[in-house]
């Protein structure tokens, strides 16, 4: 028995494709499906935080029927830890990770946090009432005292749920340190894609496909059971590889090129008139690549994701590219006059 842990707190997938993918699953023989929606469940809180787009109830019911039907053990997740950016980048909910923004790590231990994840429990299974499990995902940093009290609470409210808590290992607790829990996920470490779900005396390995930021492909969850799609994930992802890339590359390029114009500015014998045209080349080269990728990225990947994701994704990384090129330019013309 296998399974496979899918990750869409940050990239909403097309409904139509997550019914394919339970397709895949079950004839590939996959038995359990780790399910994090993240930010795009039908939170009841969701007029705190809100996102553009939100799975309806009616397709998270229809999700588990036809996982149900199709023998497959749908576990949704619940993050705890670090991962809930969605939650605590609101101001209501600030108080629940002290050292944000710095670390974006929850601490349980605030008055009031272990309540506000016992009520997103209760929204999970109000909504998908065919799981049996939960996988909480508590912060790798957690100290062992604070992640056992906060798991503890959450399996006795679990409990009378009737559902039971399946955790995360590798942090500060183990299996044997917390009563109640029905298994935990323990990932491993030479192999990032590769997580062992310990469970009713069995070990199930659990496979993730590595992200690409900002998100997976779709060809890259089929290429788990469908070997012809593997080359068509190699080829998304050193797309995706690239356009993330040059982006990296422009704000570098930027940033030298502006300190070589302060050099020159101040009169610095180490500035070069030559050398920050040299690098403005470089960087108009860059940004008409990434443009060009950012082309190829919305006719690729567009149709995979809801709410026009792909589409706003790379808006908001062309934006603040197209407004250093136009300062940069200006910056060059000015020196161009000046070198007259």
């Amino acid at each position: 028995m296998h399974g496979i842990y899918l990750d869409c707190q940050d990239a909403p997938y097309k409904t139509n494709l997550l019914f394919k993918f339970l397709e895949g699953m079950s004839s590939a023989g996959f038995r359990y499906l780790f399910f994090n929606p993240g930010r795009f469940f039908p939170w009841s809180e969701d007029f705190h935080f809100s996102s553009f787009y939100t799975y309806p109830e009616e397709f998270m019911q229809k999700f588990a029927e036809k996982a149900a039907q199709k023998g497959i053990v749908l576990i949704p997740v619940l993050d705890a830890g670090s991962g809930s950016g969605f939650i605590v980048e609101k101001l209501f909910y600030r108080f629940m990770a002290p050292e944000y923004p710095e670390k974006a790590a929850i601490d349980p231990d605030t008055a009031g946090t272990v309540l506000f994840f016992e009520e997103l429990m209760e929204d999970l299974f109000s909504v998908i009432p065919e799981a049996g499990y939960l996988l909480v995902l508590t912060s790798r940093s957690l100290p062992a005292e604070s992640e056992i009290r906060f798991l503890s609470r959450i399996i006795k409210t679990a409990e009378a749920l009737g559902k039971k808590i399946i955790f995360t290992e590798g942090g500060g607790g183990c299996l044997n340190d917390i009563p109640g829990a029905a298994g935990s996920l323990c990932e491993g470490i030479q192999e990032p894609g590769r997580s062992i779900l310990k469970l009713e005396n069995s070990e199930i390995i659990i496979r993730r496909i590595p992200g690409v930021d900002p998100f997976t492909p779709f060809s890259g969850w089929k290429s788990l059971w469908d070997k012809s799609s593997e080359r068509e994930f190699v080829t998304d992802r050193e797309l995706l590889e690239s356009f993330i890339n040059n982006k990296k590359n422009c704000w570098e390029l930027y940033s030298t090129l502006e300190a070589e114009i302060s050099l020159l500015i101040y009169g610095s014998a180490r500035g070069s008139v030559l050398k920050a045209f040299d690098i403005y080349r470089r960087l108009e080269e860059c940004y008409g690549k990434t443009s060009a990728i950012r082309n190829r990225i919305e006719s690729v990947f567009s149709s995979s994701f809801e709410g026009q994701y792909v589409e706003n994704l790379c808006l908001s990384i062309m934006e603040p590219l197209e407004s250093i090129a136009n300062r940069a330019k200006e910056k060059i013309r000015i020196l161009e006059r000046r070198s007259l």
